[in-house]
């Protein structure tokens, strides 16, 4: 998810080369729908589910990476036939940060210079990659974890300077989004003072920015509360389990229920902590191939399903109606089942 930092770009640069919008969002949103769905290493969304299935992250990596590859090429081929169907338009007011007009005189303005948003920029990116890549349970690093065990051994008496200083941060491999938050806005501060801006025009910019994006922010809110019902009434548990019946393996019903299972509770963790232990117990033989295709189902119900928060925040940021994703979409949504197929067949062979 932390993508959402550089997909605006990408949106702006294909909006302004008079690409669509569905073209636009594949560019600049796609690469999130893919890495979800083709998850080798990550742990975002599954590390519950993988744990308590008795899994490492290693599992099935070899379909893993087989999936990942075949569902990128095969987006990518839909958007590329798309793209070279659509006639050049303007769609740039689709655009919510799309930059104002501007400003003759700032030519003029020798102290506006470029360098100090490349090096923010750079840094934040950089921040985000060392920051969001669980280093240790995936690849085995620990010199990240190590780093800052030295940081809060540094103390003034009996008191972790650095780390009272810093706060609740954690070790790079384990941030979670409110961490880059804070990097974001001290990026932003100091923009504004390299750019000489007034305090007052700076908080003006910043509750433009808020105006721009609280349509996204509402429906990123409305779409969990699904999370929040999921969470403290049993429907959805209740659909699951009557789904699992009496126990008895079969691919197909393991599919459905990582497909339902994100369509009624929306976010991929809670499904881990809700059925992982019980999916490791009722099938307990057959532990690594229902932790692969439980998060197959998942990755299906995220690109097409209306309670997808990620494919909703993209629809809404670039005001596409769901209906037009559909009709975008459903051929590769078909290509990408039958990939599923194909890859539960095989698991099944290989077992």
């Amino acid at each position: 998810l932390i993508l959402f930092l550089v997909a605006p770009f990408l949106v702006s640069i294909f909006l302004k080369g008079g690409k669509d919008r569905l073209t636009a969002l594949s560019a600049g949103f796609g690469g999130m729908l893919i890495g979800m769905a083709g998850k080798t290493f990550g742990t975002y969304g599954i590390s519950e589910l993988t744990n308590n299935l008795g899994l490492t992250f290693s599992s099935s990596i070899l379909m893993k990476l087989v999936i990942f590859v075949l569902v990128y090429m095969l987006y990518n081929l839909f958007a590329l036939l798309h793209m070279y169907k659509q006639n050049k338009v303007d769609e740039t007011k689709y655009d919510i940060f799309v930059t104002e007009k501007f400003d003759v005189r700032a030519k003029e303005n020798k102290r506006t210079k470029v360098w100090p948003f490349i090096t923010v920029s750079v840094i934040a990116v950089l921040v985000a990659i060392f920051a969001y890549v669980s280093w240790e349970t995936s690849f085995g690093v620990t010199a990240f974890a190590k780093l800052f065990e030295a940081i809060k051994g540094v103390k003034i008496g009996e008191q972790s300077i650095l780390i009272d200083l810093l706060g609740s941060v954690t070790s790079f491999g384990t941030w979670t989004t409110m961490f880059m938050n804070t990097i974001l806005l001290l990026g932003v501060i100091v923009l504004a003072m390299f750019d000489r801006m007034s305090v007052n025009k700076l908080i003006l910019n910043f509750q433009n920015g808020v105006r721009k994006i609280y349509k996204v922010v509402f429906i990123y809110l409305l779409v969990n509360c699904l999370y929040v019902l999921f969470y403290y009434f049993p429907i959805g548990v209740t659909v699951i389990n009557f789904i699992i019946g009496d126990g008895t393996y079969n691919a197909a019903k393991i599919f459905l229920i990582g497909f339902l299972s994100l369509f009624i509770a929306v976010d991929f963790e809670i499904i881990g902590k809700a059925f992982g232990s019980y999916l490791a117990t009722t099938f307990a033989s057959y532990t690594s191939q229902v932790g692969f295709i439980t998060y197959l189902g998942m990755s299906f119900a995220m690109v097409i399903a209306p309670t997808s928060c990620l494919l909703m925040i993209m629809l809404t940021y670039l005001d596409i109606p769901y209906t037009k994703w559909l009709k975008y979409i459903w051929k590769f949504a078909l290509a990408f089942l039958w990939v599923i197929i194909i890859a539960i067949l095989l698991t099944s062979v290989l077992a």
